[in-house]
């Protein structure tokens, strides 16, 4: 897309992203800063901004390799650090992977793609867990 669409795209996906971490405050009770809830928080965004969902926009939007490795200025380490750091290369994984699933879910329409029925549907399921279709979580 040019420039100018770019730009007004971005600002949509700013906007419903930031809004979802609000979202998650007023629905779940916390507002957590962590890679999943990003991954959300994107998932939503990048709906609103683009009509779909890509992995491979996110993991780069992360700044993390294909491989999963941060890279150098990767946003994805302001995320982990309550973790051990032995564990960090385990969370990029983790987020990557589910990140493939949600793509794949939404692309079978076996997930919401409206932006509070993702947001509801997302924030009942964890990033060391696969994603599941909506007919499949646990209630």
């Amino acid at each position: 897309m040019d420039q100018a669409r770019w730009l007004e795209a971005s600002r949509r996906w700013r906007l419903a992203h930031e809004l979802t971490h609000l979202a998650c405050q007023r629905l779940f009770g916390e507002m957590r800063i962590n890679l999943y809830d990003e991954l959300i928080a994107d998932a939503v965004g990048m709906v609103a901004a683009l009509g779909r969902f890509d992995a491979d926009l996110f993991r780069q939007g992360l700044g993390l390799s294909p491989a999963g490795e941060l890279l150098p200025g990767g946003r994805a380490q302001a995320y982990v650090g309550p973790l051990d750091p032995a564990d960090h290369g385990l969370a990029y994984q983790s987020v990557l992977q589910r990140a493939q699933d949600l793509e794949g879910l939404l692309q079978r329409g076996q997930v919401p793609c409206d932006g509070m029925a993702l947001l509801q549907c997302l924030g009942r399921q964890r990033l060391d867990q696969p994603l599941q279709a909506l007919d499949q979580r646990q209630p």
